[in-house]
């Protein structure tokens, strides 16, 4: 969203050119919002989930429709920037929130660099995963040895049972 604001904020962008960006702003959020959703469905205690669900759904709202033209009206107003400008300023204060939320949560940046790892380079299959319990500990043993880590033939020494 930072990248694409900037873009937005760049001189000589053109009207088809910034519906473009700003449709890709707008799809680039849903990647913003649905993980902060899916935390909070996950990380309250079980007697608190439904209250912090309640108080998003009633905030969301309400934080959609009125403090963004306030916002708006004092960055253009007072402060006198124009809608390039404002467009820069908003992709400085993503790009600042985004540094605290990384710092916040580093799980949530390390589990979704090892989601886009397990799904480019490293395609994981899942045979038998009806088999593994949804609640308690479970055992992955791998059967095999990969390619890279098998030991050179010079190195691999076999004993020679004597059976006389």
């Amino acid at each position: 969203m930072t990248v694409f604001g900037v873009a937005l904020a760049w001189p000589r962008t053109g009207f088809a050119a910034s519906l473009v960006l700003l449709a890709v702003v707008g799809f680039f959020g849903g990647f913003f919002y649905v993980p902060i959703a899916a935390i909070m469905q996950h990380r309250p205690a079980k007697g608190e989930k439904g209250g912090v669900l309640g108080a998003a759904n009633l905030l969301s709202p309400s934080s959609a429709c009125s403090p963004r033209p306030g916002v708006y009206w004092i960055l253009t107003v007072p402060l006198g920037l124009s809608t390039r400008q404002v467009f820069l300023a908003c992709a400085i204060a993503t790009l600042a929130g985004t540094v605290y939320v990384v710092r916040l949560l580093p799980d949530a940046l390390l589990r979704l660099l090892l989601w886009m790892l397990t799904h480019t380079v490293y395609r994981i299959r899942v045979r038998g995963g009806e088999n593994v319990p949804e609640r308690g500990g479970a055992l992955f043993v791998a059967n095999h040895m990969s390619l890279r880590r098998r030991a050179p033939p010079d190195r691999v020494h076999r004993s020679r049972s004597s059976a006389s």
